[in-house]
């Protein structure tokens, strides 16, 4: 039996009605899957060309979300905002949050794809080995895990992630009992691969892993500038700048042709680790680039040092290298001297040059300044930092101007930011 168009425009009118309902559903599940969270507060911030060259660790306004932009990973500024989370996305039954959840978002000055790593780092409420940092997954609606470090001196669960937009959480499998505190030995709570703390007669009171080789970044400039004051022109010479004096990272904003005293290389070289400033220290010496790294190995060798190379003398070569044991020789022979003295612990030092007919100025801070404003009286010190070395200082103290005895403390390749924590940890313990 045939049906008539009444029937067949009536059928089509209930289709069309039970299609509508079914996207409008969809839709409000979506919105309220979205609408979910409930944002407890936001911290925005532009970090420009410089600071994104010289690297900045971005929190969230409680604190307990950190998002390092370490040195030079972008190349143009970039705007970060966190959200911290009162209530987030809902977790899987067999699931536990042991952090708040976060939603971060970087974005760049000019549209265009991220092609580097996010780095996160996320303080937990209940520490756990086991935890990892998870992110939701938008597009497939749901949970997904992050390969995770977890930091257990400060309760930290760090991942690193492609996306430069998510909303992150810690989590736990189920249920965990309440951890049993776990006392660590001093070498533990370290993330230095090597340190070693000297007494002023030389005497060792720690050391972890001393002789093994790794690259030691900035730490060169010590040799560096001992090599120049061996050759020193004098603190009143003039020295040109030249395009091969810019070699990237920490540097003083130089341009060719541009005057500068030996005196302001010496000091932007200690004191701010300027590369380009190291550069021309070498050229001032009045030796040839090769010269120059030579007598740098044959200064150490003298020093009976076997392990310790380099091939060039800022500290950007992976092939600058020493041990822990053998940086504490130089770093005791280098940090005696009032030069060093002198320039280690000035914490700013304004540089004064030349370009053309215009006098200008920068100032250099110092890049042990977070020893240098602690409860210590600091008599020297260096810091370094590469990739491929991670985070160096030396530093050598005492707890008062006063205080008879001093004492010098070294880490080679700490995690972000901890060799500072480290080496006060060190000399605290041991002052």
């Amino acid at each position: 039996m045939g049906l008539s168009y009444a029937n067949i425009m009536s059928t089509r009118r209930e289709f069309i009605f039970f299609i509508t309902a079914i996207l409008v559903l969809i839709f409000a599940l979506f919105q309220a899957s979205e609408a979910g969270a409930a944002v407890l507060d936001v911290k925005v911030l532009y970090l420009d060309q410089s600071t994104v060259a010289r690297g900045y660790t971005v929190k969230s306004a409680d604190e307990n979300f950190w998002l390092p932009v370490l040195p030079s990973l972008y190349s143009e500024p970039v705007t970060v905002k966190i959200e911290t989370l009162s209530i987030g996305t809902p977790i899987p039954d067999d699931r536990q949050g042991v952090s708040q959840s976060y939603i971060y978002d970087i974005k760049k000055s000019e549209p265009g794809v991220f092609d580097k790593s996010v780095i996160v780092a996320v303080k937990m409420t209940q520490p756990s080995e086991t935890a990892v940092v998870c992110f939701y997954d938008r597009s497939q609606q749901r949970w997904r895990e992050l390969p995770t470090t977890i930091d257990s001196v400060r309760g930290l669960a760090i991942a690193k992630t492609v996306f430069p937009y998510a909303e992150v959480m810690v989590m736990t499998e189920g249920q965990e009992q309440a951890p049993v505190p776990v006392i660590l030995s001093l070498e533990e709570q370290l993330t230095a691969q090597s340190a070693i703390v000297i007494d002023q007669d030389g005497n060792v009171l720690f050391e972890k892993n001393a002789d093994e080789v790794r690259p030691i970044a900035s730490l060169t400039k010590l040799v560096t500038a001992a090599v120049f004051l061996d050759y020193n022109p004098g603190w009143d010479k003039q020295v040109t700048i030249v395009a091969a004096d810019n070699v990237g990272g920490a540097s003083v904003p130089f341009e060719p042709g541009d005057v500068v005293s030996a005196k302001d290389l010496f000091y932007a070289t200690l004191v701010g680790s300027k590369n380009n400033a190291a550069r021309a220290l070498m050229r001032a010496s009045g030796l040839s680039e090769v010269e120059f790294i030579s007598a740098m190995n044959q200064k150490v060798k003298s020093w009976g040092l076997i392990n310790t190379k380099f091939v060039e003398p800022t500290g950007l070569s992976e092939l600058n290298v020493s041990t822990a044991r053998e940086m504490m020789e130089i770093s005791r022979k280098t940090l005696s001297q009032y030069e060093y003295l002198q320039a280690s612990t000035t914490l700013w030092y304004e540089i004064k040059y030349t370009r053309g007919a215009e006098a200008k100025t920068f100032w250099c801070r110092n890049t042990n300044q977070k020893l240098l404003e602690r409860d210590l009286y600091v008599t020297g010190g260096k810091t370094g930092f590469t990739y491929e070395a991670g985070y160096n200082l030396v530093t050598k103290a005492r707890l008062t101007k006063d205080s008879n005895r001093e004492l010098i403390a070294l880490v080679l390749g700490a995690k972000i930011s901890m060799n500072y924590e480290e080496v006060y940890l060190l000399l605290k313990k041991f002052l």
